[in-house]
């Protein structure tokens, strides 16, 4: 997860699939590598979580 955010560019998104209980910790973890959920589905089989890099902001003045 932080290997992929971190290899890519801002605004670029993928979704991976997890098992629930997994998925409950994924937003720290992913918030942590610039990143934010945009997406989330309960299915039977797990948790798709859709996941995008933050766009960097840069302060001006």
């Amino acid at each position: 997860m932080r290997a992929r955010l971190g290899s890519m560019a801002a605004g670029q998104q993928f979704c991976f699939l997890c098992i629930e209980k997994m998925a409950e910790k994924m937003d720290r973890i992913v918030a942590q590598a610039g990143g934010e959920i945009v997406d989330r589905d309960d299915r039977s089989y797990g948790v798709v979580i859709c996941v995008r890099k933050k766009e960097h902001k840069t302060g001006t003045g």
